[in-house]
């Protein structure tokens, strides 16, 4: 009897605590509720969906939606903190003025209302100049877009065995449609099978390669544009031949891993080898300017080799290289408060690049991964002011590592490491510090006179003040989500002084305006407020 009520009033205990910690992990989220129309009446059963454009966990995303009700209504509960694209999905239909929503802790967002308008769509095929069918991704690009710049800017579809394609569920307004891809973005890949296929210029509709002669296409709710067929334009393509040899000795070099970049598209290159001769060949290279330079870690660095390529193949091409200068050292881990576990050395990389080089195009950064000792080498630099960095290979949510000095031979460093050509620096030893990402800035940008359009761009980026104040672009930090309200939230910040920055573009602008500036000061476990004001141009 006593053995029954002992286990009744711990039951009793466990669903209070229970409770009570479903309360409190409620009061950690928030929710956003609204209405979706068509035109003006409620819809039932459609999807809203709430999307974190942080890219969290895929099943904590999955949670973040509901139905609405008969009468259109819809309510999101238990949304974590963070920055979501909110819009709702149904068949044949398309929302108007899809929104961005930044959520914090307990917050209660209302009235995020959708109004939905049937969708259209464009179809054709695509073929080659001898009439072929071509399996090829088709974009759609839609023309001075009134909304949400960034998400329905593009849109891609891919043609069938038949090179047909069926461009659907567009939103009314005008568009533009091609296949391939502009000539300067071809690179060509050694050593992946099939990089020698044939390759094809961006083309439009109707089977044009200027953009400015494009036919610009006027979508409309539940309309069909078909027949809209493209016969794509076969671009050129080149070889490029040439050798890497010692600089002082004129020799060969033999299996140096080179890379080749375009010149106006840092983001796309390829990797390749020199042979046992040091010759190198690339195929597939259509008309742009391209840099060959060599790939890092490696004893070797070079300046990097600018080549046009026109209307012909380029033979004889030489890449002079030289040994590079070298950092030797080791990397010591302190924690001194031990809130948070230091991270294994051999799970850290260090790098050493040169800030401010003037080429900006190509910014060599040597990485390289520390030794379980906490020993490093880093070969092949350049020549310059040297600045060095730590990464940690492990992702960890709550903590970051910082570097609090650098000594060399026991004497503490200020500023950069100036190199010079060949120069083998030793005995570095950099002292890193593990701290806490537990703040953040939660802001609210105001407009003086007027609100901006709403396809306007407003970006929001933070530099962190170090103790010398010179400013340093926080690493692999994007900029927040600016939501419809003006409202934006940054989190795991480690404590310390930040410049905060206001950019924002109108609809279609090449370039951002820097519109406000101010300094926030971050503490630990705390979120802090501020507010931008910005003066509208008219």
């Amino acid at each position: 009897m006593v053995s029954s009520s002992r286990r009744a009033v711990a039951c009793i205990i466990f669903l209070v605590a229970a409770a009570f910690f479903a309360h409190a992990q409620q009061d950690q989220t928030g929710s956003i509720s609204g209405k979706v129309t068509f035109k003006n009446k409620g819809v039932a059963s459609v999807l809203v969906i709430a999307i974190d454009t942080n890219y969290r966990d895929a099943e904590e995303r999955s949670h973040n939606r509901a139905l609405t009700d008969i009468d259109g209504n819809y309510l999101i509960n238990n949304v974590p903190t963070g920055d979501y694209l909110v819009y709702p999905v149904a068949p044949a239909l398309v929302v108007e003025n899809d929104r961005r929503l930044t959520i914090t802790a307990g917050e209660t967002i209302r009235d995020i209302n959708f109004a939905m308008v049937h969708s259209g769509a464009i179809t054709g095929r695509i073929t080659d100049a001898d009439g072929q069918p071509l399996k090829a991704t088709v974009s759609v690009v839609r023309v001075e877009p009134e909304s949400d710049y960034e998400r329905h800017k593009f849109a891609w579809f891919r043609t069938d065995d038949r090179g047909i394609y069926e461009a659907s569920g567009l939103r009314p307004g005008k568009y533009k449609v091609s296949v391939g891809q502009p000539v300067p973005r071809q690179i060509p890949m050694p050593g992946i099978p099939g990089y020698t296929q044939k390759i094809f210029r961006q083309t439009f509709y109707p089977s044009v390669t200027d953009p400015e002669k494009a036919t610009i296409l006027e979508v409309t709710e539940s309309s069909e544009i078909k027949d809209i067929d493209i016969v794509a334009s076969a671009a050129s393509t080149f070889k490029l031949t040439g050798r890497i040899i010692d600089g002082e000795t004129s020799k060969p070099l033999p299996n140096v891993r080179l890379v080749v970049q375009q010149s106006d598209f840092s983001a796309s290159s390829g990797l390749f080898n020199s042979d046992s001769n040091g010759e190198f060949k690339l195929e597939g290279a259509t008309p742009g300017s391209y840099k060959l330079f060599i790939f890092s870690p490696s004893d070797w660095r070079a300046d990097p080799l600018t080549v046009d390529v026109i209307d012909k193949d380029l033979t004889g091409l030489e890449i002079k290289a030289m040994r590079g200068a070298s950092l030797t050292g080791v990397v010591v881990v302190e924690n001194s408060d031990d809130k948070v576990a230091a991270p294994k050395l051999s799970d850290l990389l260090v790098s050493a690049f040169v800030p401010n080089l003037s080429t900006p195009d190509y910014t060599p950064i040597n990485r390289i991964q520390v030794n379980p000792d906490g020993s490093f080498k880093i070969d092949g630099l350049t020549a310059g002011m040297i600045r060095l960095r730590l990464w940690q290979r492990i992702y960890s949510p709550l903590s970051a590592l910082e570097i609090a000095s650098v000594e060399q031979n026991g004497v503490r460093r200020s500023g950069d490491i100036n190199l010079k050509d060949g120069e083998q620096v030793a005995g570095l030893r950099i002292v890193a510090k593990v701290v806490e990402l537990t703040g953040a800035i939660r802001g609210q940008i105001k407009f003086e006179n007027g609100e901006p359009l709403r396809a306007a761009r407003i970006i929001v980026s933070i530099s962190r003040l170090n103790e010398n104040s010179s400013k340093s672009r926080l690493d692999g930090r994007s900029s927040p989500e600016v939501d419809s309200r003006g409202r934006f939230l940054i989190e795991r910040l480690a404590a310390g002084t930040y410049e905060l920055s206001v950019m924002m573009a109108p609809p279609g602008a090449p370039a951002l305006d820097d519109v406000g500036r101010q300094q926030v000061t971050v503490t630990e476990n705390r979120v802090s407020e501020v507010t931008v004001t910005v003066k509208l141009k008219p």
